[in-house]
């Protein structure tokens, strides 16, 4: 939810987060990963690409009209379902390590050593139906205290 959050108040929860966190307990975050979409703005012939953005255009009716492509995708994810600042990994591991956190990384969605965490973004409980498509543009980060 951090991305439905503009940068100040994303900052606000992280440090709460600490501030709550025992020492060495483990925080871990899910969202939108910005750089999955800069990264195929020129990458609309890959299948899984084409996937994605057609179960979006299906799954939302604001797209409808709108082209079939990566530049649809990023204005969707930066001005829809209110999200209010969409992150880069660098750019929230680079704030975790301002704030205290310690070993702060990307991980892999779904996956973790912690069991716990394991299989987290893999939960498409509450999503529309194409949920499953969720993961590809999905970051996973977490950091310990």
């Amino acid at each position: 939810v951090l991305e439905h959050f503009d940068y100040q108040k994303g900052k606000e929860i992280i440090e709460e987060c600490y501030r709550v966190l025992k020492p060495n307990g483990i925080v871990r975050i899910s969202m939108p990963d910005l750089d999955f979409y800069l990264e195929n703005m020129s990458n609309e012939i890959d299948r899984e690409i084409q996937d994605f953005i057609m179960e979006h255009k299906k799954s939302f009716i604001e797209l409808k009209d709108c082209p079939s492509n990566m530049n649809t995708m990023l204005n969707f994810i930066i001005n829809s379902c209110g999200h209010k600042y969409v992150y880069r990994a660098q750019t929230f591991i680079k704030l975790a390590k301002e704030l205290g956190f310690k070993n702060a990384m990307q991980v892999e969605p779904g996956r973790t050593e912690y069991e716990e965490f394991d299989y987290l973004e893999d939960n498409t409980m509450g999503r529309h139906a194409g949920a499953k498509n969720h993961l590809i543009q999905t970051m996973a980060l977490e950091a310990n205290k």
